[in-house]
């Protein structure tokens, strides 16, 4: 069993949406050391969590960062904000909705997306 279905076995008698909160919850606290601009990170009360990874812009003052959000109750987000760090603003330059009503599938979706933007090879 991974350490998700572990997390999500504990949950499970809560509601969707309390279950991707937890386990994001658990993430952001794992990820905040491997966040050098936490100042820079995108936040709001239906952005459960941002992780930072490459710009796709390639330079040495950009930043970027892939977001699990939902959208609406059971309906989830990801989004990838691109900023240049002279600028005191993140810009929204890709989003895509998560097909999948299950927590477990709604993680492993925004997992690939972070993998995918950190250049790591599933």
């Amino acid at each position: 069993m991974t350490l998700l279905e572990e997390m999500l076995e504990e949950i499970k008698d809560l509601s969707v949406d309390e279950q991707i909160k937890q386990v994001c919850d658990t993430i952001a606290d794992e990820e905040e050391v491997n966040t050098d601009h936490p100042d820079m990170l995108p936040v709001g009360p239906n952005i459960f969590l941002a992780i930072e990874v490459p710009s796709r812009l390639k330079s040495e003052n950009s930043l970027a960062f892939v977001t699990l959000e939902r959208e609406t109750p059971g309906n989830y987000i990801i989004r990838t904000w691109e900023s240049r760090l002279s600028a005191s603003s993140l810009k929204v330059v890709t989003s895509e909705d998560v097909k999948f009503s299950d927590p477990k599938r709604i993680m492993k979706t925004y997992a690939t997306k972070v993998k995918f933007m950190k250049g790591v090879k599933s």
